[in-house]
């Protein structure tokens, strides 16, 4: 995010390895990757972990949105969705959008101004 630490970072420095936020009116948890790996992941694979949007968001998202879909074993709709949607979201996709969503992003506050 512009060559300087997101605000994520700079939570994470103030608060430790694994802290809790609010991101869009829900508090979440932020863990270092290390974390992660070390208790969670083998956890996820097994499809112990469920994502968890409140209601609003769920709706917002959809039934069938990769973000509320459960993934790791068991997780058969997320891995289909995932392959469908894996070549449209490559780093070089990305960066070939990036001038559309800064365009996008510069209208919305010009106009929230």
């Amino acid at each position: 995010s512009g060559g300087g630490r997101s605000w994520l970072r700079h939570l994470q420095a103030k608060n430790g390895h694994a802290f809790v936020f609010n991101l869009l009116f829900v508090n979440r948890v932020a863990i270092d990757y290390p974390l992660y790996v070390q208790y969670m992941q083998r956890l996820e694979l097994q499809g112990q972990l469920r994502p968890l949007f409140s209601r609003s968001m769920q709706k917002l998202l959809g039934r069938k949105s990769i973000l509320t879909l459960p993934g790791g074993k068991g997780g058969k709709l997320h891995t289909k969705v995932r392959q469908k949607i894996a070549p449209a979201l490559t780093q070089h996709q990305m960066v070939l959008m990036s001038p559309q969503v800064e365009k996008m992003c510069r209208i919305v506050l010009e106009q929230m101004a």
